[in-house]
């Protein structure tokens, strides 16, 4: 701004500062103000005020500065907290500190040690899967909104953002995993070239119970496997009479590892044969096919649970298990028929 010379002279510093404003979230605020001016200098400088307006206010939220400020308005959906937000740590191991970051100061502690007996759990009946949460993991923050489950997003690596308010234990368990799987793949992701799209070729996914490409099958497929992962290890410790749950581990929450062991099982199944189909068909690239081939080789070991699991279901969960069936051999059909 300070570069732009006098009215009327229009160069490359102009047209960069114009179509700076222009593309940015205060664009009606600049254009408002070269409508009345047609000053690029002084309109550009009303934008910059309404910015460092905004960066002050976050220093005020978050960051204990003192005073008052305007234009400034919380999106708490996009991680804008309405109070000052709390850090705390907790020790994964020797190295390796993990934080969890809450909008909710209240809950934060328990939230923390909620977390911390999870974590307990997973390092005790599926050393394998903590090792690499503490490898990919590295903030969680809580959400509160009872239709979702978690999220991660890619360009913030690490970051997992879980729902610890409308999930039991047996859950929590399942999405500090499953997010994780979402970095790990993504690492993959941004160290090679795994896919080739084609928009022409979909596949159905039984966790959304919809048609998708194979991104997003390739997606499940990886991070769902952790889920598989988990629920195998934790229905072997039940098994063998070794699961020393927190508390009392009731039978509904039994019957739920089992179950859900069975459905993840089901469910990779399916999509395995269709990332088959992907790989004929060049969607997925022979990298992208040794990561695949990475965890599907640990899955297939774990065949033999399958039988063990299946005769402890209650009849609810068999009758669930086989709609489930039910609906695999449909989609086969519908979805496989070329």
């Amino acid at each position: 701004t300070r570069k732009i010379r006098s009215r009327g002279v229009w160069g490359e510093i102009e047209d960069n500062v114009f179509e700076g404003w222009n593309r940015s979230e205060f664009a009606k605020s600049f254009m408002q103000q070269m409508a009345k001016s047609n000053d690029l200098k002084k309109s550009s400088l009303y934008c910059l005020e309404i910015l460092a307006d905004q960066l002050n206010a976050l220093a005020i939220k978050h960051f204990g500065w003192t005073g008052k400020y305007h234009q400034y308005h919380s999106q708490f959906e996009l991680g804008d907290f309405p109070q000052a937000s709390v850090t705390l740590p907790l020790q994964l191991d020797e190295e390796t500190t993990l934080e969890f970051l809450s909008w909710d100061r209240k809950a934060a502690f328990s939230h923390l040690e909620k977390i911390g007996r999870s974590l307990g759990l997973i390092k005790t009946y599926s050393p394998d899967s903590f090792s690499r949460f503490v490898a990919f993991t590295k903030r969680i923050v809580p959400i509160k909104q009872q239709e979702m489950v978690s999220y991660s997003l890619q360009n913030l690596p690490g970051h997992s953002f879980i729902n610890l308010y409308h999930r039991d234990e047996i859950d929590l368990l399942d999405d500090l995993l499953h997010e994780n799987g979402h970095h790990h793949l993504n690492l993959y992701l941004i160290l090679g070239n795994l896919l080739r799209e084609d928009p022409d070729q979909i596949y159905y996914s039984p966790w959304r119970r919809t048609l998708r490409p194979i991104r997003g099958i390739y997606h499940a497929h990886y991070t769902f496997y952790f889920a598989l992962k988990l629920f195998h290890d934790l229905s072997l410790a039940l098994i063998d009479n070794k699961l020393d749950w927190p508390g009392h581990l009731t039978k509904l929450q039994e019957q739920k590892i089992f179950f859900r062991f069975m459905e993840e099982w089901l469910m990779l199944d399916f999509t395995g044969v269709d990332l088959k189909r992907a790989r004929r068909r060049g969607q997925i690239t022979a990298e992208g096919w040794r990561v695949i081939q990475g965890i599907e080789k640990q899955r297939k070991s774990m065949s033999g649970m399958v039988k063990k699991i299946y005769p402890r279901l209650s009849r609810d969960n068999i009758d669930a298990i086989e709609a489930l069936k039910v609906i695999l051999n449909t989609q086969n059909k519908l979805t496989r028929a070329g």
